[in-house]
């Protein structure tokens, strides 16, 4: 019966202190033993009341596991949240673009986390909707400052592509590597130390989407470029390269 009545209060703690409290109620749960996980459905019916810095402090405390669903309905109400302020902030006309472009930047960042927890639970069409949803916004806010997001938007397209893959949607995964290949020749040229290693596997990539739909010719010569620009960052950084083959092999 105590522990009937614990368990009473601590839930109606969670109901009614949740925006206080925020992550030290996670914090508390994981380093307790006993059944404090199994509030976590008690909690989740609170999160459409809580505001941003609570729901931020909940999802600052979660682990990856356990709790995915949680994580993923936190994860989804801060992308929500951030989808809201920078759609008024892209339809205010008195909002400044440095404002804007930091909106914009959060909210690709928190998308980016709901597709990595979309993907844990095994909800990859939603995953992959996600993805797509980052790669346009990476792809907004490349073009405004190309030198600041344009490194990020090829690494997501990189992601994009293994997943519409791992979907079985190649002519869309093909579109990706191929966008991806063109971004990272492009800095190669100007971040050649920084972006060689990226083009290598993004030429791989490309050569196997061609591959797949028998232009061997040029997936021939897009494996011959990736040859060529491994033995140019190979003379570029010798040392990096030998410690990386060295750890590998071990």
């Amino acid at each position: 019966m105590l522990a009937n009545r614990a368990e009473r209060q601590l839930a109606r703690l969670v109901r009614t202190q949740a925006a206080a409290l925020g992550g030290d109620l996670i914090t508390v749960a994981l380093e307790t033993p006993g059944q404090l996980l199994d509030l976590w459905p008690t909690l989740e019916a609170q999160l459409d009341d809580l505001d941003e810095p609570a729901l931020a402090a909940i999802d600052a405390a979660l682990p990856m596991y356990p709790l995915m669903e949680l994580s993923l309905s936190v994860a989804t109400r801060l992308a929500d949240a951030a989808r809201k302020s920078g759609a008024g902030a892209a339809a205010a006309t008195d909002v400044p673009p440095e404002l804007q472009e930091k909106l914009l930047a959060l909210l690709a960042s928190r998308v980016d986390t709901l597709v990595i927890r979309l993907s844990n639970v095994g909800r990859r069409e939603e995953a992959w909707s996600a993805a797509k949803e980052v790669v346009d916004i990476r792809r907004g806010l490349a073009k405004r400052r190309p030198e600041a997001y344009v490194p990020g938007l090829a690494r997501r397209l990189n992601h994009l592509w293994l997943m519409l893959l791992e979907l079985g949607r190649r002519d869309e995964a093909f579109t990706a590597s191929q966008e991806a290949v063109d971004i990272y020749r492009r800095l190669a040229q100007t971040r050649a130390d920084a972006s060689l290693a990226h083009l290598v596997s993004s030429l791989k990539n490309l050569g196997n989407n061609l591959a797949w739909f028998d232009r061997h010719e040029n997936a021939l010569a897009t494996s011959q470029e990736a040859v060529d620009t491994s033995r140019i960052l190979v003379q570029r950084r010798p040392v990096a390269l030998s410690a990386k083959s060295r750890r590998e092999s071990e």
